[in-house]
C-alpha cells in the first residue's frame, strides 16, 4: 500500500519477503492475534553518564519515563473502536497489546496479511510498512506481532 487516507506511516516499520519465501495465501481474516504496540516516553531518560546512586525503582520509571496515561486511554479508545480488544497495558514498558481477528488488525493498521512458507519456516507476515491512523501519529512508535516470523535462530 503507497498512501492510505487519514493514516501515516511508523518510520522504520518497512518489512521485507523473507528470502526464498513463497506466499501461501491471504491470512485467514477470522484468525485471532495480539499485538503489541510501543509508546512513546513522557520524558526521554537521562544520558548515563555516571552510575546512580541507587537504582531506579519500577514505580519511578513508569511515572518519570514511562507511557502517559492520556496516550494510553487515546491509543485504547481508537483501537477498541476498530475491533480490537486491550489485553494488557504497562505504563513503565510504554506497552499495550491488542488482541482481535486478522481483518480488524488489517484495517486498524494498513497493511495485508499473507500466510508464506520459506527455508526458515512457515510464517505470517506483510510486506512494506505499518500505517498508524494520524491522530496518533508520534504517540505510537512501533507495532509488534502482525509479522510472527521467528528473529531468534540456534547455533
Amino acid at each position: 500500500m503507497d498512501e492510505i487516507p487519514g493514516y501515516e506511516i511508523i518510520p522504520g516499520s518497512h518489512q521485507a519477503v523473507v528470502p526464498g519465501a513463497q506466499v501461501i495465501g491471504r491470512a485467514d481474516p477470522r484468525q485471532d492475534i495480539e499485538v503489541t504496540l510501543k509508546l512513546r516516553r513522557k520524558e526521554p531518560l537521562p544520558d548515563p553518564v555516571a552510575a546512580p546512586a541507587k537504582p531506579m525503582s519500577r514505580e519511578q520509571l513508569a511515572s518519570d519515563y514511562g507511557a502517559s496515561p492520556e496516550d494510553i486511554d487515546a491509543v485504547i479508545g481508537t483501537y477498541t473502536r476498530l475491533g480490537l480488544k486491550n489485553t494488557s497495558t504497562d505504563m513503565a514498558t510504554r506497552t499495550v497489546k491488542f488482541a482481535g481477528p486478522v481483518a480488524a488488525m488489517e484495517k486498524a493498521f494498513g497493511v495485508r496479511l499473507f500466510d508464506y512458507t520459506s527455508p526458515e519456516g512457515n510464517y505470517r507476515g506483510h510486506e512494506g510498512a505499518v500505517y498508524l491512523l494520524k491522530q496518533l501519529s508520534g504517540v505510537v512508535e512501533a507495532v509488534f506481532g502482525l509479522d510472527d516470523r521467528r528473529v531468534a535462530h540456534r547455533r
